[in-house]
């Protein structure tokens, strides 16, 4: 889990924003093993005040959520290894008396089997990517809203 490429540390350098981390903390998670993506979910959090911590993998995610409690995971559905959906029952099965996460799907396909497959498997939203800022703006005020 990185900050950086996925492998490693947490990253606690964001910028305060008015509207973001600072008036509504959250922890977030991001699994995506695609370096490009992450750059982009690294700049559009940051930009809003938000820092997360990076997992290539479901394996990383699951070793992640041993460790720390997450608010919010956006989770690729298209991972090596073990997969976003598959990561996400694994998730919802052991969640038992710990707080549940907010999971968004993020995928490259918007078929209607994907969006079904996702929501079997317990995943509470759905962004397509690239997903836009204003997407990932409206799920953070939604999970922030939550908390």
């Amino acid at each position: 889990m990185s900050a950086d490429t996925g492998a490693g540390s947490t990253n606690k350098g964001a910028a305060a924003h008015p509207r973001g981390a600072q008036s509504r903390p959250l922890r977030i998670l991001v699994a995506e093993d695609n370096a490009v993506n992450i750059k982009l979910m690294r700049a559009t959090l940051g930009s809003l005040g938000y820092a997360a911590d990076y997992a290539h993998d479901g394996f990383e995610v699951l070793e992640a959520m041993r460790a720390q409690t997450y608010d919010l995971i956006f989770m690729d559905v298209r991972m090596p290894g073990l997969d976003g959906i598959e990561t996400t029952r694994r998730i919802r099965t052991a969640g038992a008396g710990r707080p549940r996460p907010h999971i968004v799907a993020l995928t490259a396909s918007d078929l209607p089997s994907e969006r079904s497959a996702c929501a079997a498997a317990g995943i509470d939203d759905f962004l397509v990517k690239p997903a836009a800022r204003a997407q990932i703006v409206a799920v953070l005020e939604h999970c922030a809203g939550a908390r």
